[in-house]
């Protein structure tokens, strides 16, 4: 079976706790990680590890996640601010 045909039938698994889940995943990662040799190429692996975890992993970006504020709740002073440190960094590029 294919390693996307594989990832979707589990996906689409009914009864399966998170634990089970998280598991499943995590042998299946070791699995694709070591199926260099084969039928599968390089690309075929990576894109079968991001349909993984875009499916099963479900974690914050980053630990700032949660602690920022929405642009419409600043004020007129720290949008400045904002527009003016973004604009140094795209312009660093």
């Amino acid at each position: 079976m294919d390693c996307f045909d594989e990832i979707l039938c589990y996906y689409n698994e009914k009864n399966r706790t998170v634990l089970s889940t998280h598991l499943w995943c995590t042998q299946y990662l070791i699995k694709l990680t070591g199926a260099r040799s084969g039928d599968m190429t390089t690309s075929k692996i990576e894109n079968c590890i991001i349909l993984l975890l875009n499916l099963f992993i479900f974690e914050v970006p980053d630990r700032f996640h949660s602690l920022g504020k929405s642009i419409k709740e600043l004020d007129n002073s720290d949008k400045g601010e904002v527009i003016t440190i973004l604009k140094s960094e795209f312009d660093s590029f």
